[in-house]
């Protein structure tokens, strides 16, 4: 493990060594860490990859939280100028959840060489009605005073956070990148779990329908479905390919 300052916020990140010839940055979901994506790609990219960086977002792992409430684009700018700060250019993105919602925003901007997204995040889906009444309820007890309401009803996501985490949860749990996901020119591999309820199947129809150059295959499982399937042959097929 290893720290970097970039923009006064010292980051987490992890490099390890493979057999191929590519650079990949590998980005967890919201509440996890890098250590859980060391855990569970690292056998896929190996084959492929000369370097393979798992990061920290601010606020997660090792990472320090960011001086004030980030949003996604602001996630966006510390990433890319992470990699600046290291010197190395990235062939692969490879994103989990929110991770992936940054690999998109980073793909929107330029051409990589092959792009896997698992579980992402990044489009805005209608709310369903059992999610739209707990979002009245807990307005409505927060004007009356109970403001703790929010730890009972809040996403499992964003409850025991700090104050600027929390902030920083709010600003980019409902964002969409329709316009910007539209973009994407990169090859682009999306996995995804039949099951998952965070990030559901229909976001990865909805992104395999945006992306022009992508493939869709589903697991059986939920929004961790990496950690229930073996998706090596899947990854290391369409790195083959990229």
């Amino acid at each position: 493990m290893a720290k970097i300052n970039v923009n006064n916020i010292s980051l987490s990140y992890l490099v390890k060594k493979g057999e191929g010839e590519k650079n990949a940055l590998i980005m967890h979901g919201w509440g996890a860490n890098k250590e859980l994506m060391e855990q569970f790609f690292t056998q896929a990219l190996t084959p492929h990859c000369k370097q393979m960086i798992f990061l920290d977002f601010a606020g997660f792992g090792g990472s320090d939280e960011p001086k004030y409430a980030f949003n996604s684009q602001d996630y966006l700018k510390l990433s890319e100028d992470f990699l600046n700060e290291l010197g190395i250019n990235v062939d692969i993105l490879l994103g989990h959840s929110f991770g992936g919602k940054i690999a998109c925003l980073m793909a929107s901007k330029k051409d990589y060489e092959a792009l896997i997204l698992c579980a992402s995040a990044g489009l805005k889906l209608p709310k369903s009605f059992k999610t739209k009444c707990k979002i009245i309820l807990a307005k409505t007890l927060n004007k009356i005073g109970f403001k703790n309401i929010r730890k009972i009803l809040a996403s499992k996501d964003g409850a025991n956070l700090s104050h600027i985490m929390y902030q920083t949860f709010k600003n980019v749990v409902d964002e969409d990148f329709s316009d910007e996901i539209s973009k994407i020119n990169t090859n682009t591999l999306l996995l995804w779990g039949d099951k998952d309820t965070a990030t559901t199947l229909k976001i990865g129809q909805k992104m395999n329908s945006l992306i022009k150059n992508s493939k869709l295959i589903t697991f059986n499982g939920n929004h961790f479905f990496f950690m229930q399937n073996n998706i090596k042959p899947a990854i290391n097929e369409f790195l083959s390919k990229a």
